[in-house]
């Protein structure tokens, strides 16, 4: 199934709802008008709110692209730019996203039981990073950078979402950002398995991605140990880069052609996900991730 990061920001009051969280890569442009697969964004925001509602949700329309839904007496602010983006580009797997969002906001008004087994670590951009911080402040549980725009958020891992944990999550648990940080990639790490088993060889003029199909391939990118395992296996400078929350790409490089066409083809992969990531290329320098020249 797949685990919505939804857009659903905590806020004191609904002024605080407007606008879309930014993404390092936006979907490709599209048209607002009837006539458009969604159909216009007013439209397609109506349609959700009805189908919110039909589930019991009380979903109200803020502005285009965004509901809002009261959770224990507070606004929770629901942005749907990225299902309109799927349902833009790929008609045929709208419905089973916007079932899926619904489980997923559904889930959101339940108050499940905190357990540290639910954390799990994920990469996000640093203006992904502000953009939540700037919604939640000092209730958001703080990141870590990792090299360029990229940084390491912990997350409450969830049936049918993926959320960013709170500064109130990690009290109730018990820890503090640097604890909740390590049982996060322990958790995440005992469940994807280290890249030292996971990647393989790659020829030459190609690359390969890590992308089974989960939320977390992306926070493989944690795995220190494992890279400098892996940095030693053939010629060349290892490459990496995360273009989407469910993609890794990595390739051992030796010529400026290879470098430009690893960057070519991270772009045209975060382009094309529904879950657009960062199109920085990062190099390993022996003992971690530096952005490559």
């Amino acid at each position: 199934m797949r685990r919505w990061p939804l857009a659903l920001v905590l806020v004191a009051s609904t002024s605080a709802c407007s606008g879309s969280p930014p993404r390092a890569t936006a979907p490709a442009p599209v048209t607002p008008d009837a006539t458009h697969p969604s159909g216009s964004r007013d439209a397609f925001t109506e349609r959700v709110a009805t189908r919110l509602r039909a589930a019991g949700l009380a979903a109200e329309v803020k502005e285009p692209l965004v509901l809002v839904v009261p959770v224990a007496g507070h606004p929770i602010g629901v942005n749907l730019d990225r299902v309109y983006g799927v349902c833009t580009n790929d008609p045929p797997s709208c419905e089973q996203n916007l079932a899926e969002l619904t489980r997923a906001i559904q889930d959101a008004t339940r108050v499940a039981p905190m357990d540290a087994g639910m954390l799990r670590v994920a990469v996000r951009t640093h203006e992904y990073v502000t953009y939540v911080t700037g919604a939640q402040g000092a209730l958001l549980a703080p990141a870590q950078p990792i090299a360029g725009d990229l940084e390491a958020i912990v997350m409450v891992d969830e049936p049918s979402r993926a959320r960013p944990a709170s500064a109130g999550d990690l009290v109730s648990l018990g820890l503090d950002r640097d604890a909740a940080h390590a049982r996060a990639w322990q958790n995440t790490l005992a469940a994807s398995g280290s890249v030292a088993k996971l990647a393989q060889p790659t020829g030459e003029g190609s690359l390969r991605s890590l992308d089974s199909g989960g939320y977390y391939e992306s926070s493989l990118l944690l795995d220190t140990a494992g890279w400098a395992e892996v940095a030693k296996r053939q010629p060349g400078t290892l490459f990496v880069s995360v273009p989407a929350a469910d993609t890794l790409l990595y390739k051992w490089v030796t010529t400026e052609k290879d470098a430009q066409a690893f960057r070519l083809i991270t772009g045209e992969v975060a382009k094309k996900s529904h879950t657009p990531l960062s199109a920085t290329v990062l190099k390993w320098n022996g003992s971690g991730w530096e952005v490559a020249p």
